[in-house]
Order: C-alpha cells, then structure tokens, then sequence
C-alpha cells in the first residue's frame, strides 16, 4: 500500500513537472509569437505612415498642378494686362522705398529689430500675383 501511494505520488510529480514545462514552453511561445506580431504590426504601421505622408505631398503638388493650369487657362482667355503689371510694380516701387527710407537712409539709434520687422511686413504685404 505504502509502494502504491509513492507510485501514485511519484507519478503525479513527474507529469505535474512534464505539464508545468509545456506550459511554461507555451506561454513563452506566445508571449514570443506576440512580440513578433507587435514588431511587425509596428514596422508596418510606420510604412503606412510614410505611403500616407507621400500621398498627402502627391495630392498637394496635384492640387498646385491644377490652380496653376486654372490660372494659365485664365490667362491665355484674357491676355496680357500690361496696365495692371505697371500699377503693381508702381506700388512695389513704392513701399520699397518706404521700407528702404526706415532701414537703409535713417540709420541711427532707433534703429531696431522693430524697425526691420516693420519693413519685413511692408515687403510682404505687397500684393504680388
């Protein structure tokens, strides 16, 4: 009786030991299997990151593509207005100087990152098409 109880314990033991390491065997499987799955889910993820940013550019460039060949098919159905490009370059001239006469002719003390900040907003206001 006492053979028969070790027998039984005995055997219990050694199947408890080959299940615990299957299980642990795989659990590591998994835990490797998702390891590789989220390592490539994230290289994946990167690379629609990047088609999606090409895209967004393609899209941008088509849509510069498009007002460009609007604003060409404009011209060539209205022509040229001479008229217009002298009354621009007029006023171009003329807040240059502007600018110019802060920054360039009355130097002096109060010349300041004010001052060229100014000229910097005059410059870029001028309406240029």
């Amino acid at each position: 009786m006492n053979s028969k109880v070790l027998a039984c314990f005995f055997i219990m033991l050694c199947s408890k030991m080959l299940l615990g390491n299957s299980q642990d065997s795989v659990q590591s499987d998994f835990v490797a299997k998702m390891d590789r799955f989220f390592k490539e889910s994230a290289k994946k993820s990167v690379q629609d990151l990047e088609m999606d940013r090409a895209a967004i550019r393609q899209n941008r460039v088509l849509e510069d593509v498009k007002l460009l060949a609007s604003q060409s098919r404009s011209f060539l159905h209205k022509g040229f207005d001479s008229l217009s490009v002298d009354q621009g370059l007029k006023e171009l001239v003329a807040l240059h100087d502007i600018a110019k006469d802060g920054v360039f002719e009355n130097k002096g003390s109060a010349q300041s990152s004010r001052n060229l900040t100014v000229t910097f907003n005059i410059l870029n206001a001028c309406p240029l098409k």
